[in-house]
């Protein structure tokens, strides 16, 4: 698998499981791989990029479950209180982003 990933050919479902279970010094082989590959494709450089969602307020009446985090009436005592921010921490945040 990694040897055809080597000459840019694209993996099998079951390759890629393969892969994605390996344990030990297969682990090292993966990462070294896929290491020399990033290295050839962009080069020696790394970058990240903030990418952040900014939740100006946990409270939620809606209980849609798109969430995690909402605090609504029913899970008042569960994972911290409910917060609403003020205006110059939104800001922070933005131009932190």
């Amino acid at each position: 698998a990694l040897l055809r990933v080597r000459d840019g050919g694209a993996l099998r479902l079951r390759e890629i499981e393969t892969l994605l279970g390996a344990r030990g010094a297969d682990v090292s082989a993966v990462c070294h791989a896929a290491d020399e590959l990033r290295r050839e494709t962009v080069g020696a450089g790394v970058s990240f990029v903030v990418c952040r969602n900014i939740n100006y307020t946990n409270k939620c009446m809606f209980t849609c479950t798109f969430c995690a985090f909402s605090k609504g009436r029913a899970a008042e005592k569960l994972r911290g209180a409910a917060y609403e921010l003020e205006e110059e921490e939104v800001a922070r945040r933005t131009a932190e982003a």
